[in-house]
């Protein structure tokens, strides 16, 4: 009997059918406790997409021995077929199970690293076998090379096409337009391999926020009381770009679990933003920031009506992505207290304070009209802790009304954000 062959990535050598978990849940970003399951694998035109995440497993676990499991199956399979791109990402396990009550041995989809399966049917494989990395380049060079040219070329989705990714829940999109004079494909590559080079190091002053129908959007819009974001009305964003009239816009989008909401909102520095930023140091020794191209979903092209997509885009992020994040993310938060702190300590001036301490001095040796202004007296002061009280009084609580008022509640302001910074630490 004639079988057809997939490969799964991964995976130790002396892996066998029993450690199949055709049911097992997934662990990556924006999958965890979401009941997204399945066991994944590749056909023989996208066997090196399997090696690629042994490669990325081996990073990740410090290891060397991870390979790919070669599994051949009968040929006459039941294939349940899904119709929308990255549907095949995102199917919960009770929905698999449907599949294979319904008589399904595979399950097919599009998604960014072309065509996917996922497994249903264990009684449909016939051998399995184990592939160390040194294999990855062995079999079908010819193949290979084919497979490498046919994914270089260029993939355009419609914005309907890409609804999943725009609306989901937890991220944040953004656009920049290339501008009149950006428009060629060059800038694009560029973009696509190198990143988004950023405007004084802030993704807020480069780039404009995107009306996509995500959940949080949508309620933001209600208490607001506009209507909510449709695809629609992104459409229209996008064919009207309003800033230099561009015909081509980056689209990104980044989670918000690492958006530092603390942070400096103009976004100086990558204080905000910086989680997502790739550092690059020029000529002259200053830091550049660049969005890093792994949060760039691609370029929508007004003429086409169709978004030109980054093969360098993690529709899922991967654990070595996350990783990087939380350590970016904490670096942020590291910037806003720092920030903070020289504030603190630039709030007042030694001439500044000997003036506050004058007018404390003075309010501690009298009483208050009736209109709140202290009525001085002659009397001096007797107790040095009256006055340290009087001081901490009047700086606590604000009772300065000579100009001072609005400084002390600064510092009161900014104790507040500090202990805030701590408390989402």
């Amino acid at each position: 009997m004639e079988t057809k062959v997939f490969y799964h990535g991964g995976v130790p050598a002396d892996f066998n059918v029993d450690d199949i978990d055709i049911y097992r849940l997934a662990t990556k970003q924006g999958k965890q406790d979401r009941n997204y399951a399945g066991f994944y694998m590749f056909d023989e035109n996208r066997r090196d997409g399997a090696f690629h995440y042994a490669e990325q497993t081996n990073s990740l676990e410090n290891t060397t021995d991870r390979g790919v499991v070669r599994i051949e199956m009968d040929s006459n399979l039941n294939i349940k077929t899904l119709d929308r791109m990255f549907e095949i990402d995102r199917i919960p396990q009770e929905q698999l199970q449907e599949y294979r009550n319904q008589g399904y041995d595979l399950v097919s989809g599009r998604s960014f690293d072309g065509q996917q399966y996922v497994l249903l049917n264990k009684d449909k494989i016939r051998n399995i076998s184990f592939e160390s990395m040194d294999k990855r380049y062995s079999e079908e060079p010819k193949q290979e090379v084919e497979v490498k040219e046919e994914q270089m070329q260029d993939e355009y989705m419609t914005l309907d096409e890409l609804e999943p990714i725009l609306s989901e829940s937890g991220y944040m999109c953004v656009g920049h337009g290339t501008g009149r004079k950006g428009n060629d494909d060059e800038i694009v590559d560029s973009i696509f391999s190198e990143g988004l080079r950023t405007k004084n190091n802030s993704l807020a002053l480069t780039t404009i926020g995107l009306s996509t129908p995500t959940p949080e959007l949508k309620q933001q819009y209600a208490e607001y009381g506009i209507p909510e974001p449709t695809m629609d009305g992104l459409k229209e964003q996008l064919n009207h770009w309003q800033h230099l009239d561009s015909q081509k816009i980056i689209l990104a989008r980044v989670p918000t679990e690492y958006i530092n909401q603390m942070g400096d909102r103009s976004d100086l520095d990558g204080e905000m933003y910086g989680a997502f930023m790739v550092e690059e140091i020029q000529a002259n020794g200053k830091t550049t920031n660049y969005l890093d191209p792994r949060y760039i979903i691609g370029c929508y092209d007004v003429e086409k009506k169709a978004v030109r997509m980054n093969p360098c885009f993690e529709r899922t992020l991967t654990a070595q992505t996350i990783s990087t994040l939380k350590t970016k993310y904490k670096r942020t938060l590291d910037k806003t207290k720092q920030r903070l702190a020289r504030a603190e300590q630039e709030m007042f001036s030694p001439v500044q304070e000997q003036q506050v301490d004058d007018i404390i001095e003075k309010m501690s040796t009298g009483q208050y009209d009736e209109n709140g202004f202290p009525i001085l007296t002659s009397e001096p002061i007797s107790n040095s802790q009256q006055l340290d009280k009087g001081k901490a009084y009047v700086k606590t609580m604000g009772f300065v009304q000579v100009g001072i008022l609005g400084i002390v509640s600064a510092i009161i302001s900014i104790g507040i954000i500090i202990l805030g910074v701590f408390l989402v630490r």
